[in-house]
C-alpha cells in the first residue's frame, strides 16, 4: 500500500509553503508540516481572520490535522507528537484570533460630563468647575471668592483656606461626593510662611481622609488670592 499524501486545506493560496506534503521518514517532518500553518496563518497568507477566532480556529486546526496526522503504513502508527504540537498550535493561535478581532473593534470613548454647582464661584474662565471622565472627578482650582458675592475672602489665612474648602466641597456635594472620595489634591500658595496654617485648617476639614497631596509656593494666583486648591476624586456615577 502506498502512503496517502496529506491533504492541503481548502483556504490555503497555492504558495510554496502551501506544496503538498510528502511522507517522511521522521516525525520531524510532521511536525515541520504543522509548524508551517501556524507560520502560513500568523502571515496572513493562508487563512481569512474576518470571520472572527472561530472561524480563524476551524481552518487552522484543520489543517494542523491533516499535517499531523498523516498515517505511517510503513511503520504502522501516527505521528502523535506532531499531533500534539499542532493541537498547542491551534489552540494559541486561535486565542490569538479572538485577541485581534477583539482589539479591531472600534469603541466610543465616553462623553465627558460637566458638573456644575450655585454653591460654588462660577467659572471666571473657558473652564468648568468639574468634568468627570473615566471614573474620576476632576475639580478645577478654587480661589476663596464667595459664591454670593463674586468677592475674595481674605481677613486671614484660616477664613482664606476654609472658603477655598467650601467651594470645593460644594462641587463635590454636586456629584454626591464627600472627602473620603478624594485621591489626589493641589494646593497653591504666595508664602510658605502659610504651609503651617494650611496644615491646621485642611486636617480639621479633612477629617480621617488623607488623599495625595502637592504643596507649591507661587509667585501669584489669580485675582489676587493668597491660596488656590483643585482635586481628583473617584467618581460613584
Amino acid at each position: 500500500m502506498k502512503p496517502r499524501q496529506a491533504n492541503i486545506h481548502k483556504w490555503a493560496l497555492p504558495t510554496a509553503a502551501a506544496a503538498p506534503v510528502k511522507h517522511q521518514t521522521s516525525g520531524a517532518g510532521y511536525g515541520a508540516s504543522a509548524r508551517r500553518c501556524c507560520s502560513a496563518w500568523s502571515d496572513g497568507r493562508s487563512f481569512p481572520r474576518q470571520g472572527g477566532g472561530a472561524a480563524s480556529f476551524v481552518s487552522l486546526w484543520s489543517c494542523a490535522r491533516n499535517h499531523a496526522t498523516i498515517s505511517r503504513p510503513d511503520i504502522g502508527e501516527t505521528q502523535g507528537a506532531s499531533m500534539k504540537a499542532a493541537k498547542v498550535c491551534a489552540v494559541v493561535l486561535s486565542i490569538f484570533a479572538v485577541t485581534q478581532a477583539a482589539t479591531a473593534q472600534t469603541t466610543t470613548p465616553q462623553a465627558l460630563r460637566i458638573v456644575s454647582t450655585d454653591d460654588a464661584p462660577k467659572a471666571a474662565g473657558p473652564y468648568s468647575q468639574g468634568i468627570v471622565s473615566g471614573g474620576f472627578l476632576f475639580a478645577a482650582g478654587q480661589v476663596p471668592r464667595d459664591p454670593k458675592t463674586g468677592k475674595q475672602v481674605a481677613d486671614t489665612f484660616e477664613q482664606a483656606m476654609n472658603r477655598v474648602l467650601d467651594n470645593l466641597e460644594a462641587v463635590l456635594k454636586a456629584e454626591g461626593l464627600d472627602w473620603t472620595d478624594v485621591v489626589k489634591v493641589t494646593v497653591f500658595l504666595t508664602k510658605a510662611d502659610d504651609f503651617t496654617p494650611l496644615n491646621t485648617v485642611y486636617a480639621q476639614r479633612m477629617g480621617a481622609a488623607k488623599p495625595a497631596r502637592t504643596t507649591v509656593v507661587a509667585a501669584a494666583l489669580p485675582g489676587g488670592s493668597i491660596v488656590e486648591m483643585d482635586l481628583i476624586a473617584r467618581a460613584r456615577k
